[in-house]
Formats: structure tokens, C-alpha cells, sequence
């Protein structure tokens, strides 16, 4: 017996009566869907098509086609098999309990093979996704359901079901609210870092003056006498904060240095600023990388989203890290239309190891091996460069 699905308009299969038996069980055909078989006068409810609740009975005697319906074998060729329709699906019990082992080159050449399966869908993508991208990311507030968009219709091609231009549009239709935030948070968080963070690193590097060393306890106390006499003049508006500053970091840097500068304090400052505009937002940009994702794959809220990037990034961070770095190589050396989709294709691939369903990886080609080997070396060698000049600057 073959059994044609039919949801919300949308039809599906032939499957046989064992198929239908598997995916009701697995959860992606539901007791609401209609079913139609050959003998059948009408689309009925699929628990009522006899032997899939229980034992098989003998079919019905042939009748025609439901009315009003076209013929199941007008949506689909003999012999071929759609993917039932998406369901929501629920986050994995075993996200935390995955190891993982994230190789960057081998991510990019999965990815390269998943972008050479589906070259239809892909410049679909690279055609309309990147114009709306060029439009949408700038306005910040609509960037964030537009990459949920573009990561459902990856995802829908990794599953192998049927993909459409609407899909890239999809994240407007669910929890625009989250995914905005989960977008938006890692900026936010970047230019709240950035501030304390510069005023540490200018103060350290042009507001510290040469003071000499306190010799003895006395002329201690006088400083700190002058000190106490500053801020009176601070407030009445006769000295400026820079002033006020600037004194008060010298008292307190007379303790640590010896040479009359303020070497410890100002070396602090600036890796105390240097960590929050650098290190930090890093960090937190590379462990919220999958909350966007996350909010349009599993339905959730975007703070949620977030913690469940970060516990889980957090197993193989360095190899998350180095795989974004990679990533934004690829796309520079071609061009965007064509290295774009391969990074998202990529990206898609790491998700699903890491939130998804998890594959076997194909193995790297020993010659492409080396060339990922080069570009890491070359990656590294231009930062250590970049590190040096600044340090020496």
C-alpha cells in the first residue's frame, strides 16, 4: 500500500505502510495529517488508514480521487521520496555530554562539499542572500532574524529537505525579538567594554607625568597633604579631573616605582584596557557565536541561546576560534559570492556537530592538508607581526 501525506495543503510521499509506521513514531508525521491511499474515496486522518494503528485489514474497494485535491502522483514522481515537513524540534538532552574536537580545515573542505552537492540552492542563496545581507546587517536591528533566516535554509538543505527563497526570510516569522538580542548583545557588550577600556589605556599612556621618589616619610605625608588640598580646588573648578587624576595616580604609584615614573600603575592600565577592548569581547564573540542559531533552530529565548553557546563552545574554544579565523580568510582570498556560502555551508556542518545531528566528517585530501597548513602559518606569522609593530609602536 502506498500512502500519500497530506499538511496544511502540502503533500507528501508515496511512503509504505512500514514508512508511515517509522515516522509516526519518530515524530515527523502527526496523528493530525491526512492521508490518501488507492482504494480510499477521500483524504482521511492518518490514524484511520487500516493496518497503521494496529493490525492491517483488507483495503477498501477502488473509488476515485478526493474531490477538490490534485492527484497525489502530480506532487511527486514515482519512486521519489520528500522529506516530511519541518517539526519543532526540541533541544538535545546530550548537548554537554558531546565531545568535541572542532579541526578548522577539516570543517571548510566538509563545508566546500556540502556547498558542491547543492549548487542550485547555494547561488539562490549567494544571489538574494547577499544583496538582502548587504541591506539588513547595517540596520543591526534586522541582522540578526536575517542570519536566522540564512542559517534555517542551511540547515533545511544539511537535512535534505526542500528549500525556498521564502526560507531565508523565515526569521521574521519566529521570535524576531530574541534573535534581534542575540545579535545585538556581543555589540552592546563590545562598546561597553571599549569604554572603560580606552579611558584605561589613554590615562595609562599620556595622562601619567614624572614625579620624583618620596625619600623619606615626611615629605610622604606632605604629598599626601598637598593631595587632600586638591580636591577643594577640584570641585570649586580651579584644577581639572586630568590634574586631579594625574596627582592622585602619582602618590600611589610612589610605592612601586623606583625610578620616579609611574611605571607600574601606567603598565597596568594599559593591560587593564587592553583586556577589556580586546580579550574580553574575543571571548565573548567566539562562545555567542551559535545563540542566533540557536534562538531560530530550537525556538528559545535569546539569553538561553546564549549560555547554551557559550557551555558548549567552551569544550573546544581555541578550535572554534581558530575555525572563525580560517573562515574569514577563505572569504577574503575569493570572491564573497563564491566563499561566502562554502564558510556558511562550514558553519552549518560545526552547528550540527555540536547542537544538531552529528555525522562522520570526510578526511582532508593530504595535498589540501598542506595548503590549510600554509594559510595557518601565514595567519599566525601576520599576527605575531601586527603584535610586534604594536608593541614596538
Amino acid at each position: 500500500m502506498q500512502i500519500h501525506i497530506n499538511r496544511n495543503g502540502q503533500q507528501f510521499g508515496p511512503y509504505s505502510l512500514e514508512e508511515v509506521r517509522t515516522h509516526l513514531a519518530q515524530g515527523s508525521l502527526l496523528p493530525t495529517d491526512l492521508a490518501w491511499y488507492e482504494g480510499a474515496a477521500a483524504w482521511v486522518p492518518l490514524p484511520d488508514v487500516p493496518g497503521v494503528m494496529g493490525a492491517a485489514a483488507p483495503p477498501a474497494p477502488p473509488g476515485p480521487p478526493p474531490p477538490g485535491s490534485a492527484p497525489p502522483g502530480a506532487a511527486a514522481k514515482e519512486g521519489e521520496k520528500k522529506k516530511p515537513a519541518y517539526k519543532q524540534e526540541r533541544v538535545p538532552d546530550d548537548i554537554f555530554d558531546r565531545e568535541h574536537d572542532v579541526e578548522a580545515d577539516t570543517a571548510i573542505y566538509n563545508g566546500f562539499l556540502f556547498f558542491k552537492n547543492h549548487i542550485g540552492p547555494m547561488y539562490l542563496f549567494s544571489l538574494v542572500g547577499l544583496l538582502t545581507l548587504l541591506v539588513g546587517v547595517p540596520l543591526l536591528f534586522t541582522a540578526g532574524p536575517l542570519l536566522g533566516g540564512f542559517f534555517f535554509y542551511f540547515l533545511m538543505l544539511r537535512r535534505k529537505r526542500e528549500v525556498s527563497i521564502g526560507m531565508l526570510f523565515e526569521g521574521f516569522k519566529r521570535k524576531f525579538g530574541h534573535m534581534m538580542l542575540a545579535f545585538l548583545m556581543p555589540i552592546l557588550l563590545f562598546v561597553c567594554l571599549h569604554v572603560p577600556g580606552f579611558l584605561l589605556m589613554w590615562y595609562g599612556k599620556y595622562q601619567f607625568k614624572r614625579f620624583g621618589v618620596m625619600e623619606d616619610l615626611a615629605g610622604f605625608i606632605k604629598v599626601l597633604g598637598d593631595l587632600y588640598n586638591l580636591f577643594p580646588r577640584w570641585f570649586s573648578g580651579e584644577i581639572n579631573f586630568n590634574i586631579l587624576m594625574g596627582n592622585i595616580l602619582a602618590v600611589l604609584s610612589s610605592f612601586f616605582s623606583g625610578q620616579g615614573e609611574l611605571g607600574f600603575l601606567m603598565q597596568g592600565c594599559v593591560i587593564g584596557g587592553a583586556f577589556l577592548t580586546v580579550a574580553l569581547p574575543i571571548y565573548f564573540f567566539v562562545s555567542w557565536v551559535f545563540a542566533v542559531p540557536l534562538v531560530m533552530h530550537y525556538n528559545i529565548d535569546y539569553w538561553t541561546a546564549m549560555q547554551l553557546s557559550r557551555k558548549a563552545v567552551t569544550k573546544d574554544w581555541i578550535g572554534i576560534a581558530f575555525f572563525l579565523l580560517l573562515a574569514t580568510a577563505v572569504i577574503l582570498m575569493g570572491l564573497v559570492i563564491f566563499t561566502l556560502p562554502i564558510v556558511a555551508c562550514a558553519y552549518v556542518v560545526i552547528y550540527e556537530d555540536y547542537f544538531g545531528r552529528k555525522r562522520s566528517a570526510e578526511l582532508l585530501p593530504n595535498w589540501l592538508v598542506w595548503v590549510f597548513i600554509g594559510l595557518g602559518v601565514s595567519i599566525l606569522a601576520a599576527l605575531g607581526l601586527a603584535l610586534f609593530s604594536m608593541v614596538l609602536g
